[in-house]
């Protein structure tokens, strides 16, 4: 949920923060806005595809002790394809050290999968989809090690996962549900895999 790890920003509420009154506004030469900045920290960015249509929006707050930033994507056509949320410390960051929530979207607009990063590795609990809304499967990572896992049909019964426990053991993988491969992982890291 973006507002646990943001409580200021709700979905829909980011750019309520700006006071536009005070804002500079950069246009494209297709008339198209790209950059509104109130100089007071808060910035959006506008990028659009060579049709002109809209492809991501980013509101950025910029304060000494760290950055946010707030990202929708949108598939041609305008439908919504990724909501991310990220969290850098300091005036300078890289996409190593951001902190971020991201929501992926099928193409049907559908949430698909619900991934948490620690300094640009996948950490704590990371979610996959059935297009029905069920849970595929819940892996738990701690920054990009990967501790537990489990794997469930489309009706949410639980399916064998093999014996992974905290980092060690064997983890049968499956993707929608379908059986993918059987890999040894020690300490987290996938040591070996064995595709079906």
């Amino acid at each position: 949920m973006l507002g646990a790890c943001c409580p200021n920003l709700a979905i829909g509420q980011e750019w309520e923060l700006m006071d536009y009154s005070k804002a500079d506004t950069t246009i494209n030469k297709d008339g198209k806005i790209t950059h509104i900045d109130d100089w007071e920290g808060h910035s959006l960015f506008f990028y659009y595809y060579e049709t002109g249509e809209l492809s991501q929006i980013t509101y950025s707050l910029q304060t000494r002790e760290r950055i946010q930033d707030f990202i929708r994507m949108y598939r041609p056509g305008g439908q919504l394809w990724t909501e991310h949320y990220q969290v850098g410390k300091g005036k300078l960051i890289s996409i190593m050290r951001l902190d971020s929530l991201y929501l992926g979207y099928n193409e049907q607009g559908q949430l698909i999968e619900k991934l948490n990063y620690k300094r640009g590795k996948k950490h704590g609990e990371n979610l996959y989809y059935y297009p029905n809304g069920k849970v595929a499967g819940r892996e738990i990572l701690d920054e990009g090690r990967l501790m537990n896992a489990t794997y469930y049909d489309e009706n949410g019964l639980e399916l064998d996962s093999g014996d992974l426990k905290d980092g060690n053991g064997t983890l049968i993988h499956y993707d929608q549900g379908m059986m993918g491969g059987i890999c040894d992982v020690k300490d987290g890291k996938v040591k070996k895999c064995r595709c079906l």
